[in-house]
């Protein structure tokens, strides 16, 4: 996308404010005025040290290559996640994260490759493409959850944050469509937006600065074109980094840093109608994640499902996290259905619980049938463990023979062990070294020792 220096526009609606002023395209003056709309002020370094869990950190565009700035801006960012405060890393060039966070074993950073998307994109060369939510998202938290049901948050030439093992945790929020592409490898693109488990702060990283930039949150799209949801984003991302997670905090302090400088007018930008809450409809709810499950779908009938899943094992492993996001789907709807009764119910408590064991069974089954069907792609229905030979090294044959065997309760006992999403997950991974391992004769099923 070409770059434009000033932006004049007057939009009144609830996807978009109403601004009289003239700012450039790429900085981010909106997004800092709505965290003053959630009562966030500019405070300095020294000011954020005293009271980090009242703290939100956010760096946006470039960050500081060297010297005191850095040291400075990831001293107190680790403070703020380690006492309760927030922090927010939205940029798309190549950054190492991991000092921003506290210590771990592994590292977390922005790829800095542009990732093109031509099949779902603001513009044909497919450099504005849209963000796609895991429907289990909604499960998170409430701001969270109004964040996944938009459809048409825009990008602007955007990367994927990449993680090693044993990095700080990071949970997948949104990604790109399986049409999303980089130059050169990998073919599995990390995701575009990720959080941070809220158990002390909370934290946001956006391998793209244009989505809270002045350009989306205020820009018309192209005539002919659907209004964007960015502007209703970057409300509730105001709101999850105030006062998350669940409306449980008061943060107060703000350390603005954009484009290797500190910003401290958060009253750029006057709003002409007030910043409107995102109060979807049931419907409107259904009707979203229904039409994930369907961008799913229409993602794996494009890639060849089933016939390429066990040829390429990158390709294998994103066509079954994508399998799981659909299955996952059947678990938020009957959620939602459960938690919108239980509001009338006179025990919300017990009509909650129920609600999630529902949703677990749910989701369960639909795995379920997966993990069988792709054992009856295997040719391998019912296959009895004594029908599993695994060549390699001791603790190898061990642990694969311990695998496929859990495998296949999973997929065929009666009373299978239940399993959470996140455990789901995981086991398309055991699935994924499974097939690997078919596939180079690690393993192999015996016919002749079937029942």
């Amino acid at each position: 996308m070409t770059r434009a220096f000033l932006i004049a526009v007057c939009v009144v609606g609830t996807n978009q404010p109403t601004i009289a002023q003239d700012l450039d395209v790429l900085s981010t003056d909106i997004f800092r005025s709505l965290l003053k709309h959630q009562g966030l002020n500019s405070v300095s370094f020294e000011e954020a040290s005293a009271a980090p869990g009242s703290t939100v950190v956010v760096i946006v565009g470039q960050l500081p290559a060297s010297g005191d700035s850095r040291r400075e801006l990831a001293r107190v960012s680790r403070e703020c996640l380690e006492q309760g405060g927030a922090l927010l890393i939205a940029s798309h060039g190549r950054n190492s994260l991991t000092p921003f966070f506290p210590r771990s074993d592994g590292g977390i950073a922005i790829d800095g490759r542009t990732v093109r998307d031509r099949s779902a994109s603001l513009d044909l060369e497919g450099d504005v493409p849209f963000l796609t939510f895991d429907p289990t998202a909604t499960l998170l938290e409430e701001d969270l959850a109004q964040m996944a049901i938009l459809r048409r948050i825009a990008t602007n030439r955007p990367s994927f944050i990449v993680t090693e093992k044993n990095s700080f945790p990071l949970i997948r929020l949104a990604e790109f469509s399986l049409s999303g592409r980089i130059d050169g490898p990998p073919t599995r693109l990390g995701p575009a937006i990720a959080v941070t488990p809220a158990d002390r702060g909370i934290g946001v990283v956006i391998a793209d600065s244009g989505v809270i930039s002045n350009q989306w949150l205020a820009g018309r799209p192209p005539a002919g074109q659907e209004p964007l949801d960015n502007f209703s984003f970057a409300i509730r991302l105001a709101s999850y980094l105030a006062t998350g997670p669940n409306r449980t905090a008061r943060r107060t302090q703000c350390v603005y840093w954009e484009n290797d400088r500190r910003q401290t007018d958060f009253d750029r930008v006057s709003f002409a109608i007030k910043a409107p809450d995102i109060q979807p409809s049931w419907d409107a709810i259904q009707k979203t994640i229904i039409e994930n499950a369907d961008r799913k779908i229409h993602d794996l009938q494009q890639n060849d499902f089933p016939n390429r899943e066990t040829q390429n094992p990158a390709v294998f492993r994103r066509i079954l996290q994508s399998v799981s996001a659909i299955a996952a789907v059947v678990a938020v709807i009957l959620l939602l259905r459960q938690i919108r009764g239980s509001r009338a119910a006179n025990d919300e408590t017990t009509a909650g619980i129920q609600a999630s064991n529902e949703s677990a069974v749910s989701l369960s089954a639909a795995m379920r049938e997966q993990l069988r069907s792709q054992f009856a792609e295997w040719d391998a229905w019912h296959l009895p463990p004594s029908a599993v030979a695994v060549d390699g090294p001791r603790f190898y044959r061990k642990r694969m023979t311990r695998t496929v065997r859990r495998l296949l309760s999973l997929a065929f006992d009666e009373n299978p062990e239940p399993l959470s999403a996140n455990e789901w997950k995981r086991v398309w991974d055991d699935i994924e070294d499974l097939g690997e391992a078919l596939r180079d004769g690690r393993v192999k099923f015996s016919k002749e020792s079937r029942s």
